[in-house]
């Protein structure tokens, strides 16, 4: 069952990390840290402390498989022209992805038989980050 449900779900993984302050805003705001008892955190001054916290989920849990595949895909022509637009400049970021290649601890190419450099396939556990 688990299987069938997300099986081809995802061919490539990527982990991405922010490279700019800008980038690290579009993806955190900032808020005051509470205690598991909801009170306020605060430091030797006496300010409240503050932390980080992501303006949505960047990470899988198990309740993205209480759909299917499907029910993530937007069909051709389904998307307005912005969302188009902005799919676009998406996809071409994208494709300018390297794959990762296999290389020796002095960083040289890591060659199969044929001579041709090698690439890792970074596959994620999903079943094992669920179970996180």
């Amino acid at each position: 069952m688990y299987m069938d449900s997300v099986r081809d779900f995802k061919d490539k993984w990527y982990i991405l990390q922010p490279s700019t302050q800008t980038a690290v805003d579009s993806l955190f705001e900032s808020t005051a840290v509470v205690d598991k008892n909801g009170e306020l955190c605060l430091d030797s001054e006496g300010n409240s402390e503050i932390g980080k916290v992501s303006k949505f989920p960047i990470h899988w849990c198990s309740s993205h498989y209480v759909h299917g595949p499907g029910y993530y895909h937007t069909p051709a022509g389904g998307m307005n022209a912005g969302d188009e637009e902005v799919y676009g400049v998406l996809n071409k970021f994208v494709d300018g992805f390297f794959p990762a290649r296999w290389v020796t601890r002095e960083g040289n190419d890591i060659l199969d038989e044929d001579g041709e450099s090698t690439f890792e396939a970074r596959s994620i556990n999903t079943k094992a980050l669920v179970e996180c």
